[in-house]
């Protein structure tokens, strides 16, 4: 990835169709994540339906990484402002190849 938003959401499925996600890279630890809101994500009367908090940017930040798990923390902002935050712990989980 470069320091550029791209898109990162390729596939056919949920996120592509509403508007995919950009994604950027700012260091080997940190991230930035974005999306659009589009016409398809108003209600009737015109105002983004209450789930869909990507109208801002997200800073994700990987704490610690181990061969099995990976622990980050997530502030999404709008106006330079912190709305939420969250933590988690990712389960690596490795491919198998195909027969």
């Amino acid at each position: 990835m470069s320091n550029k938003f791209e898109q990162i959401s390729l596939k056919p499925g949920f996120m592509k169709h509403n508007g995919g996600v950009m994604f950027r890279n700012i260091s080997d630890s940190e991230y930035e994540f974005k999306s659009s809101i589009n016409e398809n994500h108003l209600n009737a009367a015109g105002i983004t339906h209450g789930g869909y908090l990507s109208a801002i940017i997200g800073n994700v930040k990987i704490l610690k990484k181990t061969k099995t798990l990976v622990f980050l923390f997530c502030e999404l902002k709008t106006n330079n402002k912190i709305i939420t935050s969250a933590s988690g712990i990712w389960k690596i989980l490795k491919i198998k190849p195909s027969d």
